[in-house]
């Protein structure tokens, strides 16, 4: 489907709802509103802390055990012989698969072995034949039967490696095979063992009870919860501001950029017939254009602090430095 923001900009999203009978304008309002609350989340894990761990005070699960909810969950022993178990089947089930391995290159050597053991009474005859027309035909001493007889040497020569080939991998296919055999009954009493054993632990165990026993401890979230509303506030104030110095500085990619780097500044507060100045020192170097966003901003910021001022109190002025403090 297709949206478009109130500037007019369309962009093509698609939107998965298990929701079938809910309207399609109504998903993807709930989806785009899901986005803004990810990125604030987002936001304040990166910038604000909000996932950080701000003490490492703690309390003993034995002095809150009342208020927490206990659970049968799998003892230690169980565990520990569940995965010892595991192991075992895993070592089992390599070494039957090793020994099939085997048995089948066994098979496959001995299949071609037998197939050339049959062939050679019939090679060596067919030889005899050939040798014996050929001595009738053109006489021992000729050329041509000697290169007959040659080439049907050669061809008995091959036939004859390969079937010491295949006698020599049958060979090692048995000796592998012998060797594999005598760690399977090992293994599976391994297991067989294993099995017994589990089948005999005690299974289930109180939770709280593991917890206190192991001298667990639950981490104290006291001063977490209270710095939480500090950044969760400190973040609502953070976005205020955005709001007004967006549209002043009007480049969204990196206007908050822009804003964390003025808030971070450092400055100089004096006051001078009744009213406070704020003279900032911004870090680094900006363009005009952006530096003179920033003074419109802060000007208009001074404003509406002075105009919001207690009775009494001075207004303010907050200024960019041109250059670098001296002392």
């Amino acid at each position: 489907m297709r949206a478009t923001n109130p500037k007019g900009r369309t962009i093509a999203v698609s939107i998965l709802c298990s929701d079938q009978a809910i309207p399609i304008e109504k998903a993807v309002w709930l989806m785009f509103n899901r986005w803004l609350q990810e990125n604030d989340f987002r936001y304040l894990d990166r910038h604000f802390g909000l996932n950080q761990l701000t003490s490492y005070a703690s309390r003993a699960v034995a002095e809150e055990a009342g208020q927490l909810r206990d659970m049968p969950i799998d003892s230690p022993e169980y565990r520990e012989l569940k995965s010892r178990h595991r192991e075992a089947e895993n070592e089992l089930a390599a070494h039957l698969l090793k020994r099939e391995n085997a048995r089948d290159r066994l098979a496959r050597a001995g299949k071609r072995l037998v197939k050339l053991q049959a062939q050679r009474t019939d090679l060596v005859r067919r030889l005899g034949r050939q040798l014996d027309a050929l001595r009738e035909r053109d006489g021992a001493g000729s050329k041509s039967s000697h290169a007959q007889t040659d080439r049907l040497l050669r061809l008995s020569a091959e036939f004859s490696r390969n079937l010491r080939q295949a006698q020599n991998e049958v060979r090692r296919a048995e000796r592998k095979l012998n060797r594999i055999e005598p760690s399977i009954a090992p293994a599976k009493q391994r297991r067989d063992l294993l099995d017994r054993q589990l089948c005999e632990a005690v299974r289930e165990q109180s939770r709280l009870r593991l917890l206190i026993d192991s001298h667990y401890r639950l981490l104290d979230t006291g001063e977490k919860e209270m710095l939480d509303a500090l950044r969760i506030t400190a973040s609502n104030m953070f976005a205020d501001l955005l709001a007004v110095f967006r549209p002043i500085y009007g480049n969204y990619r990196n206007d908050h950029v822009m804003l964390r780097n003025l808030t971070r500044a450092d400055g100089f507060a004096h006051r001078v017939d009744g009213i406070l100045y704020l003279r900032l020192w911004l870090k680094g170097r900006f363009q005009p254009r952006q530096t003179n966003a920033l003074r419109v901003f802060l000007a208009e910021m001074s404003d509406r602090i002075s105009e919001r001022r207690y009775p009494g109190d001075p207004a303010v002025r907050i200024t960019l430095l041109d250059r670098p403090p001296t002392w």
